[in-house]
C-alpha cells in the first residue's frame, strides 16, 4: 500500500508561453477562481545547458546590485555557466531550500534569487519574469523558476547564434536538475520519510 498523500501532484504542460504566458495565466486564473490551493510550483525553463569555461555566464545589467550574495558566488567562480538558477518568491522559501539541499547532494551548484513582493512586479526585473512562474505569482501562488539562465549563457537560445540542437545540451546536468526537483517535490507532497 502506498498510503495517502497530504497533497495532490499536478504536472502541467502549458502552451503559448512565448505569446505572453497565455496557457499558464489561464490555468492560474481559473485555479484561483475555483479556490485551488498551491503549496509549491516548480517551473522548468531551459535546464540543459552548462559551460564550465570561465566567462561564459552573463546577467541582466544591474542584477548584481540587487543580489550581491548569489551573483558574487558566480563572480568568484570566474563567471562559469555551470549552475542551475532558481528565481523564486518568498512564499517558496522552504521549497527552494529543499531543492538546494537535494542539489548539493547531487553536486549540482544552485544559485537562488529570492524576490520580495515589490521586486516581483518591478519593471527593471522583467528578465526574471519571462516564464510561466510569473503567471503563478500574478494569481498569488508561489512559484519557482528553475533555469540554466537561457540566453545569458547559451548563444543558440531561440537559434539566435546557430541551431539549438540536442547535442549542445548536457544530459547529466539535466538529470541532476530533474532529480533535485523531484526530491523537493516529494517533500512538498509530504511523503518524505514514508
Amino acid at each position: 500500500s502506498y498510503g495517502t498523500w497530504e497533497r495532490d501532484l499536478v504536472i502541467a504542460c502549458w502552451d503559448e508561453e512565448e505569446l505572453g504566458l497565455l496557457g499558464s495565466t489561464a490555468w492560474a486564473e481559473q485555479s484561483a477562481a475555483a479556490g485551488v490551493q498551491v503549496e509549491a510550483a516548480f517551473v522548468f525553463e531551459m535546464i540543459g545547458y552548462q559551460d564550465r569555461a570561465p566567462d561564459t555566464q552573463t546577467f541582466p545589467e544591474g542584477l548584481e546590485t540587487l543580489f550581491p550574495g548569489p551573483l558574487g558566488e558566480v563572480e568568484a567562480n570566474d563567471f562559469r555557466a555551470d549552475f542551475i538558477a532558481l528565481i523564486a518568491d518568498e512564499a517558496s522559501d522552504r521549497h527552494t531550500g529543499n531543492f538546494v539541499d537535494h542539489a548539493e547532494a547531487l553536486e549540482l551548484p544552485a544559485i537562488l534569487l529570492e524576490l520580495t513582493p515589490l521586486q516581483q512586479d518591478a519593471p527593471y526585473l522583467s528578465d526574471l519574469r519571462r516564464s510561466d512562474h510569473a503567471a503563478l505569482w500574478a494569481s498569488d501562488y508561489p512559484g519557482v523558476l528553475i533555469s540554466d539562465t537561457a540566453n545569458f549563457r547559451y548563444a543558440s537560445y531561440h537559434c539566435v547564434d546557430g541551431d539549438d540542437t540536442v547535442d549542445k545540451l548536457d544530459q547529466e546536468f539535466s538529470v541532476k536538475v530533474v532529480s533535485a526537483t523531484v526530491g523537493a517535490a516529494v517533500e512538498a507532497l509530504g511523503v518524505a520519510g514514508r
